[in-house]
């Protein structure tokens, strides 16, 4: 349930409460120099606390094992970086790598603080793309989504993930989604697959002045229809690539075709295609969910209409990048860039067409719109300063173990945001930014807290003059 006064309870919680503190860590056990060597033989790796995750799964983070030598110099900063690979897992709420060292040997011990994986949960969500778009239409509960899912996080402690959603309300989905991370004994391959169906009453038919048009009424003017299975491949351990191919059937009621003929172009109300994407990531953040160092590229390639079913024959190609600098103890900056472009050239159905607004193509700023685009750039720069970061063990207090273990960081940062796009369909309906060079800048405050939590708060200036206010519940990238 997304609750938007959860960061101002965990904040009071974490400062209010007494507690002990719990610090992510790496270092020796012992500092005896009759023991200092240029290099060290790992004699053993125990790995602790991890009651569900099997151990196969945590030692496969990591790029040595028993057996190995290490070099001495630099030992500290690379069991940093073994760390920070096994917390991006996203199992453990805390994770410690102490070593100690003897005459030319070490011996390696991780200290695991296993999350929740387990959610039977109720859900509160928008229909609408974002919270302040949800707030500047009403706030209206029939624009939000309630649902009921049941999620594991780590089935059978293999990091698999099992996901079955219900949900009523804007949108009326069913869902079903499986990860398998590894299928072969190298545990380099593993597979997925997802089912979803899901209807509307009310649907967005069009963009005008940069603003989603919905129509609505009682009957179903939407139903989509999709199944896709993939396969990732893992060669290294920063790399990633995924293979889709998915199975699409949509149907929209004639009140939609009547208001744009081209939302799956040529006034069809049904409509089906085969699509296929293929995925190559690149990541080493050193905390995937709010980092501080580091950088991540992911590009993409995309065909929806493989010939099979209707006439659907649109390419879609996606570059991003971000990088992250630790400038000093307390300051940090964080960059990123993303390409986009789409063929053919000609015309594209409504519902397919790309644009910034969505996910994390959108200027700060720029919530409340969305900007139809064939092919745009964008760049994000923030700097920031650390108001204040630990990681807290509330075990006296909170009686299940898995939540007993709170970090919090609070961030003040600036930022300035630029983008340019082209829109050769649709620009004379949003002559406010189409075909514009588009910017925004201002000041916030991201406050970043357990399982992946981000809260962002943030006034901007947007190039059309506007100051907004907006507040967001994940990181800007």
């Amino acid at each position: 349930m997304r609750v938007f006064l959860l960061p101002f309870i965990i904040c009071g919680f974490v400062l209010i409460f007494p507690t002990h503190a719990q610090v992510n860590s790496v270092g020796p056990t012992n500092k005896d120099s009759t023991h200092l060597s240029s290099f060290y033989v790992v004699k053993n790796i125990q790995v602790k606390g991890n009651k569900k995750t099997r151990t196969h799964i945590v030692l496969r983070e990591l790029s040595f094992q028993a057996g190995d030598t290490l070099l001495a110099e630099g030992l500290s900063e690379f069991f940093l970086s073994e760390r920070n690979k096994v917390f991006n897992t996203q199992l453990f709420n805390a994770v410690n790598l102490l070593y100690a060292l003897d005459t030319g040997e070490l011996e390696v011990t991780l200290e695991l603080d296993e999350r929740w994986y387990i959610w039977p949960s109720i859900q509160i969500d928008f229909g609408d793309r974002n919270f302040n778009e949800w707030i500047q239409r009403g706030a209206e509960l029939q624009r939000l989504v309630f649902g009921l899912s049941f999620t594991d996080k780590n089935f059978r402690g293999r990091m698999e993930k099992l996901t079955l959603r219900a949900q009523v309300g804007f949108t009326r989905k069913f869902e079903v989604f499986y990860d398998l991370p590894y299928i072969d004994k190298k545990r380099k391959t593993g597979i997925g697959f997802k089912v979803s169906y899901s209807e509307n009453d009310q649907v967005a038919y069009e963009t005008r002045d940069n603003w989603l048009q919905f129509t609505g009424q009682n009957d179903v003017l939407r139903k989509r229809f999709y199944g896709q299975f993939g396969i990732e491949r893992r060669n290294r351990f920063y790399s990633r690539h995924n293979v889709n191919l998915g199975y699409h059937n949509y149907w929209v009621g004639d009140t939609i075709v009547d208001l744009n003929p081209n939302y799956f172009s040529d006034s069809i109300q049904r409509l089906e295609f085969a699509k296929i994407n293929y995925t190559y990531t690149y990541d080493v953040r050193n905390i995937a969910f709010y980092p501080t160092k580091g950088h991540m590229i992911e590009a993409g390639l995309e065909k929806e209409g493989l010939g099979l079913f209707g006439p659907l024959d649109v390419w879609k190609i996606n570059v991003n990048g971000s990088k992250f600098y630790t400038l000093s103890r307390r300051f940090s900056s964080g960059h990123y860039a993303s390409l986009f472009t789409s063929l053919p050239r000609e015309s594209i159905p409504y519902f397919t067409y790309g644009g910034l607004g969505y996910r994390d193509d959108i200027l700060r700023g720029f919530d409340l719109y969305v900007v139809n685009a064939r092919s745009y750039a964008l760049i994000k720069n923030e700097l920031r300063f650390m108001l204040f970061s630990f990681t807290r063990k509330y075990d006296k207090i909170v009686p299940v173990k898995q939540f007993q273990t709170i970090p919090a960081s609070l961030f003040l940062k600036a930022f300035v945001d630029f983008g340019t796009s082209e829109d050769p369909f649709t620009a004379n309906l949003n002559p406010l930014f189409a075909d514009k060079n588009l910017w925004a800048a201002g000041l916030g405050l991201d406050f970043a807290t357990f399982y992946d939590l981000v809260f962002r708060l943030e006034y901007s200036r947007i190039s059309n003059g506007e100051n907004n206010v907006f507040l967001n519940l994940h990181a800007a990238f």
